[in-house]
């Protein structure tokens, strides 16, 4: 999976490009929700975690977890653009061991909030 700088975590594409000489396209931000099928999803959760816990760690993931009647999730990905992103979703486990009933995804633009970066 490729990079997509430090995202979240440490800076932006300008403090990325300044310090590589090499520009950057800004990342957009996602917001994910799935709702589980029910039967399946509690099998699938430790594999669909660490799949999101290495995107935490690379900066793609920004903060995930279940609602709190466990009917689904919601998680939001940094990604390039929409393709970026299915290529990252369908990858997770949940996806592919059919544990998703329905996903929506929509593009969040975030204002407000101590986690963004400068």
């Amino acid at each position: 999976m490729a990079e997509h700088g430090d995202g979240v975590f440490g800076g932006t594409a300008r403090s990325l490009a300044e310090s590589t000489g090499v520009a950057c396209t800004p990342m957009a931000w996602y917001l994910v929700e799935i709702r589980y099928v029910q039967d399946k999803m509690p099998a699938v959760r430790p594999r669909h975690r660490e799949f999101l816990a290495e995107l935490a760690e690379q900066g793609t993931v920004a903060i995930a977890g279940p609602l709190a009647d466990d009917t689904g999730g919601v998680v939001l990905i940094q990604a390039a653009d929409l393709d970026a992103l299915h290529q990252i979703i369908d990858d997770d486990p949940y996806h592919l061991e059919g544990a998703i009933a329905e996903r929506s995804v929509r593009e969040f633009k975030p204002v407000l909030g101590s986690w963004l970066p400068d």
